[in-house]
């Protein structure tokens, strides 16, 4: 058995490694304009893939090579705060984001993180078919210009010490958080005493026994290697989570019309292949990591339904507060009529 391990183990340090040695594409190309973007997520992951072999490629194709990118991973430039300081001032033109980048460049998004609101990628591409241009004004409102919403994840549970199954287990848990208000609300409901801490952090944390248990992607928890240490992943998920490409619209504004109608005219592709890819590279370190010997724990209906039933207060409690009563009707309505239509 510890020989399997073991073999599971470095074939997924090969997978990793191999991931990693990937050239950057253009990397010492000068353009015109470059994007200097900044990420929380480790080099060699999927988000970085696609960024650096798909996105940046194709955008710096359809300028005639005049809109370029350069590419910031695994914290070296701070977090998701020091990045939109850092925005503010021109050291950077943007961030590929987590939830809580999102939420910041658009706090109507919130309201997409809600523990158990989305039930499969099919809805979530529903709401985003009906609501992604208000999304995009709500940033361009604020200053930014949305390129890529993609996914974090249907994010799940990670726990160095305990099978998580029930609020209670959550209770004894050293819980930690690097994400919104609604991220706290939710583990506070399952009786859970989150603690807030910078992403950069996060890692070293865990290792130390700080704490030991996190919810996140799996892509993310894979890149940092953390699965070495960890007992079980709770693989219900309890929330999705939007990701996304996000720069200043100063920097968006000083592209020529010609070559924002020519990036405009790319981005939904460019969006659909990034989350085709996104969700399998997600599912595949999930496995990846379950094969390794992690234990995967899924909630049977009872426990699911103490989970949800905590947790939908949340909904309401933060209406008005951290996303507008209204847009969470609307998504409501939007969700039911999706439902009905696929019975």
């Amino acid at each position: 058995m510890r020989s399997n391990r073991f073999i599971i183990a470095v074939l997924v340090f090969y997978f990793i490694l191999n991931i990693l040695s990937l050239p950057e594409a253009n990397a010492l190309k000068k353009y015109k304009h470059t994007w200097k973007i900044g990420s929380v997520g480790p080099d060699g992951v999927g988000w970085a893939v696609f960024a650096k072999k798909k996105l940046a490629p194709k955008i710096a194709e359809v300028t005639n090579g005049e809109v370029g990118f350069s590419w910031y991973w695994g914290c070296i430039m701070g977090d998701e705060e020091d990045y939109l300081a850092k925005m503010r001032i021109g050291q950077l033109q943007g961030q590929l984001g987590s939830v809580d980048s999102v939420i910041k460049g658009c706090p109507d998004m919130a309201v997409l993180n809600l523990p158990f609101l989305f039930n499969d990628y099919g809805e979530v591409d529903y709401i985003r078919k009906h609501l992604r241009d208000r999304f995009d004004k709500g940033l361009m409102d604020n200053g930014y210009k949305m390129l890529i919403w993609f996914e974090q994840d249907f994010d799940v549970i990670f726990s160095t010490k305990y099978e998580i199954r029930t609020p209670e287990d959550v209770k004894k848990s050293k819980f930690l958080i690097y994400g919104s208000e609604v991220e706290e609300a939710t583990i506070k409901a399952l009786s859970g005493s989150p603690i807030p801490i910078p992403v950069p952090e996060v890692s070293s944390s865990i290792r130390a026994g700080v704490f030991d248990c996190a919810i996140g992607p799996s892509l993310w928890w894979l890149g940092a290697q953390l699965y070495t240490i960890t007992k079980s992943i709770l693989v219900t998920p309890i929330r999705y989570s939007p990701g996304m490409i996000y720069i200043t619209k100063r920097s968006w504004d000083k592209l020529s019309e010609k070559h924002k109608i020519a990036i405009n005219k790319e981005l939904p592709d460019l969006e659909r292949r990034f989350n085709i890819y996104i969700r399998d590279g997600n599912a595949k370190a999930l496995k990846a990591m379950i094969n390794y010997g992690v234990k995967a724990v899924k909630l049977n209906e009872k426990e699911l339904a103490v989970f949800k039933k905590r947790t939908r207060p949340v909904w309401d409690n933060l209406a008005g507060k951290a996303y507008p009563k209204k847009l969470l009707a609307e998504i409501i309505v939007l969700l039911k009529e999706y439902r009905n239509s696929k019975k």
